[in-house]
């Protein structure tokens, strides 16, 4: 389906889309991404159509020789680039959720670090003997690992892994009889529902464009 993009604003961050299968099908306008309005026959799409933008300002959509024109309050828009979807992820991940996962994919890496080394101590009885925990809860961190890198990715069974890690950190912790207060026990949680929230608000921006 071709796409035209038009440019409401010099930096391009605001536009106007125009989507279009053939000469006689109609054409969808778009603002942001959010359906506007249509150009339902080939006499509109010929004649032309007026629209109001959200900021009251009148956009018209015409074609000419098949491709689309738009004006805005009967200036001509410039035509703009489209935005291939995989920088669209790229830029609403960044900020505080890229913050957010390489913290907390450090502090993984960390502790799965210390128990791949407390295991490796209890095998070699230089260490408390618990080589079982250790073992549980460097592989659960191993599954912490992977499911932030598949975030980075923007793989969505990535969220999936990570609530995985948190409920088994959990549990893990409860058969084995680990506890290092409330705080820490449940701190995870909290960071899962941080997580979440984050990823819910980068899926409404991405809605809203």
């Amino acid at each position: 389906m071709p796409v035209q993009d038009f440019a409401l604003d010099p930096a391009a961050t605001h536009r106007v889309q125009v989507h279009w299968t053939s000469n006689t099908d109609p054409a969808t306008v778009m603002v942001n991404r959010s359906i506007l309005g249509s150009l339902s026959t080939v006499a509109e799409r010929v004649a032309g159509k007026n629209f109001t933008l959200p900021d009251g300002s009148m956009l018209h959509i015409r074609f000419v020789n098949g491709q689309p024109q738009a004006f805005r309050n009967g200036y001509p828009l410039a035509i703009a680039p489209a935005i291939p979807e995989t920088s669209v992820l790229q830029k609403k991940r960044g900020g505080s959720l890229t913050i957010w996962l390489i913290a907390n994919l450090i502090l993984i890496i960390f502790y799965t670090a210390v128990y791949f080394l407390a295991l490796i101590g209890s095998i070699l009885g230089s260490a408390s003997s618990r080589p079982l925990a250790y073992l549980v809860f460097m592989l659960i961190g191993c599954v912490g690992i992977v499911g932030i890198g598949m975030l980075f990715a923007w793989k969505k069974w990535g969220f999936y892994l990570i609530v995985f890690f948190v409920v088994a950190n959990f549990l893990a912790a409860i058969l084995l009889g680990i506890f290092n207060g409330y705080v820490t026990f449940f701190l995870p949680f909290v960071a899962l529902a941080t997580l979440y929230y984050r990823l819910g608000k980068v899926q409404s921006k991405l809605r809203s464009m």
